[in-house]
């Protein structure tokens, strides 16, 4: 009985963290190109010394996926990429540690929020800089190795129009 009792417990407590999980994804909902641009304010502040908000945006980007990797592992991939530019070694630990700062914000700014970029894109007209951006909900489907993601395999995205739609649809 005392068992039952715990399982019982354990299942409302895991019921509760999912509604209080929908309920921030509600209240965060908006359009999340609106909220990559707000993510990337700083760095777009900087954008001159970025070479531009392309650059900016494109390094938001990274940091925001980074957030659902491990340390080592976001920090190979940047590595990675960095190494296909001529940068100096200072230039590389400078990106890094913006990088770092960007993804630790995401996690004060956004702490359950499991959506994933999966495109986006940057114009300039008459001076401002416009953002839009595809997003698909992390699941074990596309991201395996991240342990804090359900199984879910039905993840949505939103679309360009900012329809939310299957994940088997086109534009998914």
């Amino acid at each position: 009985m005392a068992a039952k009792t715990a399982n019982d417990r354990k299942l409302k407590k895991r019921i509760a963290q999912i509604k209080s999980r929908k309920a921030q994804q509600m209240t965060q909902k908006g359009d999340f190109s609106d909220l990559l641009y707000t993510f990337c304010r700083p760095l777009l502040a900087v954008q001159d010394e970025l070479n531009g908000p392309e650059n900016a945006i494109g390094m938001g980007v990274f940091a925001w996926n980074a957030a659902f990797l491990e340390k080592d592992r976001w920090q190979r991939n940047l590595a990675n990429s960095l190494g296909q530019y001529e940068l100096s070694s200072e230039v590389q630990d400078s990106l890094t540690g913006i990088v770092e700062e960007m993804i630790r914000q995401k996690h004060l700014m956004y702490p359950g929020d499991r959506r994933v970029i999966v495109d986006y894109d940057v114009r300039v007209e008459k001076g401002t800089v416009h953002v839009t951006a595809d997003y698909r909900e992390a699941s074990k489907t596309i991201m395996p190795k991240f342990q804090d993601i359900s199984e879910d395999p039905s993840a949505t995205c939103t679309g360009r129009n900012g329809q939310t739609q299957d994940s088997g649809q086109d534009g998914c």
